[in-house]
């Protein structure tokens, strides 16, 4: 944790503290700062933070973090509805980042298995080059529908997320495995919004 951050954060919590009146040993009271707390942690990181870097930061648990984050009403009362609202977007990012995650991180160390009849019956790490084979085609499935699916994900996000890099993914989603393993209209889908979304180096490939 820089001192930086650390320094907006207590920031943060002070201007708020100098707003309002809490008065010692009240309950409602102890709530409320802590609730400021959790919201100027989120702050201070740009509404990027995860929830284990806000306990980090503040010294609240986990499951309060979670609860205090939620408790929008009161949040637009402490701060003003403009930072609700950005709280409850950066808790959105944060489950689409976690879901992107989650679902790679999975891919990336295993090798699916299937039974006779092709069913997924569970997954083993992956040795061999046969082996990578079988993980990018993973990757190349998941990326896709991840892609098409989130509204407002990036190539940039994806990259972030994953620690996979933008070429790695553009040459996933650009692959002519794709057609192979989604099929043609998923394949010209993923053409149309990397047209529109493409870093300029990059927007002669899509073509």
């Amino acid at each position: 944790m820089s001192k930086e951050l650390l320094d907006r954060y207590n920031s943060i919590c002070d201007e708020i503290y100098d707003q309002r009146l809490f008065t010692p040993g009240d309950k409602d009271a102890m709530k409320l700062r802590k609730i400021v707390k959790a919201v100027a942690a989120f702050i201070a990181t740009d509404y990027k933070a995860t929830i284990l870097d806000l306990v980090t930061i503040t010294g609240l648990s986990k499951s309060s973090i979670q609860r205090y984050l939620n408790e929008e009403k009161i949040i637009s009362e402490l701060f003003n509805t403009e930072i609700a609202s950005k709280v409850k977007q950066g808790l959105e990012n944060n489950k689409v980042n976690a879901r992107i995650k989650g679902g790679l991180n999975s891919y990336r160390n295993n090798v699916a298995v299937k039974d006779y009849d092709g069913k997924f019956i569970g997954t083993v790490p992956h040795k061999t080059e046969e082996d990578k084979v079988e993980v990018k085609n993973d990757h190349i499935i998941k990326l896709a529908r991840i892609y098409l699916s989130e509204k407002n994900t990036s190539l940039a996000i994806l990259a972030n997320v994953t620690k996979l890099s933008e070429d790695y993914i553009y040459d996933c989603l650009t692959s002519k495995r794709v057609a192979t393993l989604l099929g043609e209209d998923v394949a010209n889908e993923l053409r149309v919004k990397l047209s529109d979304n493409a870093p300029k180096n990059m927007e002669e490939k899509v073509k």
